[in-house]
């Protein structure tokens, strides 16, 4: 069954796209159940989710607020595939406050999002490295939850959604202004305005603690517009 047992997931879809709280409203959204009503499963569970988008005729954003220290050669290769053809593929760096590598994060063609809190300092509990794309706000983020409710959570798992939320965004304006565009084209357009826009944060450039800095909304869509 898709129905949300846990809260996690009804909190990312709606950051990224419920009218009020999300990001990119009019998106199109599709849930894929892949863990238990305790936020627990298998690596081989997510795979076969990635399997099943990897089916569709033209996915464009994933969003994985999930992770495992098991790197699977299987995820990893489709995680590679769905990059291939043109598919952003966001994830949350993790929550353990290390810089031991979590996967879907570190793969191939991830983008690893990063949390920082209101101070733009980087969460006490993100995870860090190498592999970091960008951060996000992951610190008391208010979205919506199960019985009609809101809530504050914080996490990675919750900054990853409004990478994904930003992104969407951006997609359906390329898609609106240069239909002839392909997929790949999109990917390059948006991932370049992305780390290109975010707000330097911690050492110059680049850095294993927030990637390419904190994401700007507003200097992402005027990049991506000026892309047009």
């Amino acid at each position: 069954s898709p129905v949300d047992g846990n809260g996690h997931g009804t909190w990312c879809c709606g950051k990224i796209g419920a009218y009020g709280v999300g990001i990119a409203p009019k998106c199109r959204l599709v849930s894929l159940r892949a863990l238990d009503s305790n936020g627990s499963g298998y690596t081989y569970y997510t795979t076969d989710a990635l399997r099943w988008i990897s089916k569709q005729r033209q996915p464009h954003i994933v969003n994985m607020s999930l992770g495992s220290s098991f790197r699977s050669q299987a995820q990893a290769s489709i995680c590679k595939e769905l990059w291939d053809r043109g598919c952003i593929i966001v994830a949350a760096a993790g929550n353990e406050n290390t810089s031991d590598l979590s996967y879907p994060a570190a793969y191939e063609g991830v983008l690893a999002v990063a949390a920082i809190n209101e101070a733009n300092n980087r969460a006490w509990f993100s995870n860090y490295g190498q592999h970091i794309t960008v951060s996000a706000p992951g610190v008391s983020c208010y979205s919506t939850y199960l019985n009609e409710s809101f809530r504050k959570l914080q996490g990675t798992s919750m900054a990853s959604p409004t990478v994904a939320g930003l992104l969407a965004l951006g997609y359906s304006y390329l898609l609106t202004e240069n239909q002839s565009w392909s997929p790949i084209k999109i990917r390059d357009v948006l991932v370049k305005a992305l780390t290109e826009t975010a707000i330097d944060l911690g050492n110059k450039g680049k850095d294993d603690l927030y990637g390419y800095g904190g994401i700007d909304g507003e200097k992402f869509m005027q990049a991506v517009a000026a892309a047009t």
